[in-house]
């Protein structure tokens, strides 16, 4: 059934991910599970907590969208999302997967799935796995180059928390699709208005040239895959 499922919104991509999750074993403790879903280490529970919040927020915001939608019976779309909301806020991590993986049975899944063909209003074009990995590379080249080397301290900081932002939101794309991505460089584009001089006295940095390109490359992605204008010429603007 999951080859059928529409994965481009955010219900899709949920229904993804708790398939993933049907596949871990029972006897294992949830948070081992959603670890292995997450691709994260087992004892980086920071980052474990992190991605069931952003689930939480997704299967909140899945709700909430199918609940103001005309032209259909929302609660017939949502007749099992009681059932999803137990596995995404469970309150025992250390419990057995067992205690949660119950809930997501055959009909819950396939409800999901209705419910990412009611939502296809929201679809996105996927991004290549490879386009993201490549850019995640190069985020992670310049912030080692950056963290040792020896430019302004406060614009080391900035850069460094740029480029953690949009690190963070490609890591995240599983759940929070190419508007996280978005979301970030909005976050990027107030930074830089708040800290307009001192990024303007430093144009000439090869690091801020690195920059530039890094934040032109996810600008270009996510404009393909959400259909929507480039901001990166507002960039450009403000430092003129």
């Amino acid at each position: 059934m999951n080859e059928m499922v529409n994965h481009n919104n955010q219900a899709g991509r949920l229904h993804k991910i708790l398939t993933a999750a049907t596949n871990q074993q029972d006897g294992i403790p949830t948070i081992h599970a959603w670890a292995n879903v997450f691709n994260v280490d087992q004892q980086d529970k920071s980052s474990i907590f992190k991605m069931l919040i952003l689930l939480q927020e997704a299967s909140d915001d899945i709700k909430h969208k199918i609940t103001h939608m005309e032209g259909i019976n929302s609660n017939l779309f949502l007749s099992q999302h009681t059932n999803i909301e137990q596995v995404v806020k469970a309150s025992n991590l250390d419990a057995g997967w067992s205690n949660y993986k119950h809930y997501l049975s055959l009909a819950v899944m396939l409800n999901l799935a209705h419910c990412a063909e009611a939502l296809s209003r929201y679809d996105e074009k996927p991004i290549d796995v490879d386009e993201l990995t490549g850019l995640e590379t190069d985020i992670v080249d310049l912030f080692d180059k950056v963290a040792e080397g020896t430019i302004d301290p406060t614009l080391k900081e900035i850069i460094l928390d740029l480029l953690e932002a949009i690190r963070r939101s490609i890591a995240e794309y599983k759940i929070r699709g190419a508007n996280g991505i978005r979301e970030e460089l909005a976050y990027f584009i107030g930074k830089v208005i708040q800290n307009k001089d001192l990024i303007k006295n430093n144009s000439e940095l090869e690091e801020m040239s690195s920059l530039w390109k890094i934040f032109a490359r996810a600008d270009n992605m996510t404009t393909v895959a959400l259909n929507v204008v480039q901001i990166g010429q507002h960039i450009m603007k403000l430092l003129t």
